[in-house]
C-alpha cells in the first residue's frame, strides 16, 4: 500500500545511519513495527500484579476433570 507521510528529514537521514541502511521505506517500516510492538508490550505490564501465577497449574487437565463429569452425568 503506498502512503504519503511527511517525515522530519533529519529523523529519517539519522535513522538510516543509525540503521545503516539507505532505503528509506525498510527505516520507516521497521519504525512501524517497533512502535506497534512497544505498545502491545506497554498494554501486557497492566497485568503485572492482577493476575495471580499458580505454579504447576494445568488447564487442560482441569477441563478434563470437569467433562468426565458431564459424562457420568449422562
Amino acid at each position: 500500500m503506498t502512503t504519503t507521510l511527511q517525515i522530519d528529514e533529519n529523523l529519517l537521514k539519522e535513522a538510516m545511519k543509525v540503521r545503516r541502511t539507505q532505503k528509506r521505506e525498510k527505516v520507516v517500516q521497521e519504525a512501524w513495527e517497533e512502535y506497534i510492538g512497544r505498545h502491545k508490550r506497554l498494554r501486557i505490564t497492566r497485568w503485572f500484579g492482577k493476575v495471580d501465577f499458580v505454579a504447576g497449574y494445568e488447564p487442560k487437565q482441569q477441563r478434563k476433570r470437569q467433562t468426565e463429569k458431564v459424562v457420568r452425568r449422562s
